[in-house]
């Protein structure tokens, strides 16, 4: 059996404060809408798949996401340029997982869905989330730090792949 080792290294970010409004960011003729069952009803909307793995990256199915899990999603016309859904939620705290797709990028879209999630969550229980990204991805910790998060900490992580 074959094995490669990656390291990979990675920032962490927290934030426990809502420091600007996601409407300052959300460029115009885009819409931002919860993700939920009214949302997934809509099946002529383009990365709706897309979508719903992401909601099942950590969550056993889509049904037990909307039961435990949320999450807010930017759209304009009949596509979905992005979402932000919790992940990991744990004792008041949870961690974030953030996509815009490729055709919406650098626009501001990634701050106000962070923003708006954070309004959410924030407003609902929530204490403290999370944000985990790879050290080389400079747009994500760029993100993080435009919505309000602060850096805690550097780490190290390893992927292992196997191969026979």
């Amino acid at each position: 059996m074959y094995k490669e080792i990656i390291h990979a290294d990675r920032e962490y970010y927290a934030c426990k404060k809502l420091s600007n409004q996601w409407q300052d960011f959300m460029p115009e003729g885009f819409q931002l809408q919860m993700v939920d069952a009214d949302l997934l009803a809509n099946v002529d909307l383009k990365h709706l798949d897309t979508l719903k793995e992401e909601m099942t990256s950590e969550r056993p199915s889509v049904d037990d996401f909307l039961a435990k899990s949320f999450g807010v999603c930017a759209i304009h016309e009949n596509e979905l340029a992005g979402w932000c859904l919790s992940e990991y939620n744990a004792d008041g705290r949870c961690e974030i997982g953030i996509e815009t797709t490729s055709d919406y990028r650098q626009r501001g879209i990634g701050t106000a869905l962070t923003l708006a999630f954070l309004e959410h969550a924030l407003s609902n229980g929530i204490s403290e989330v999370g944000w985990h990204c790879y050290k080389r991805n400079e747009a994500s910790a760029k993100t993080a730090r435009k919505a309000g998060f602060d850096k805690v900490c550097d780490y190290k992580s390893f992927i292992v792949l196997l191969k026979e």
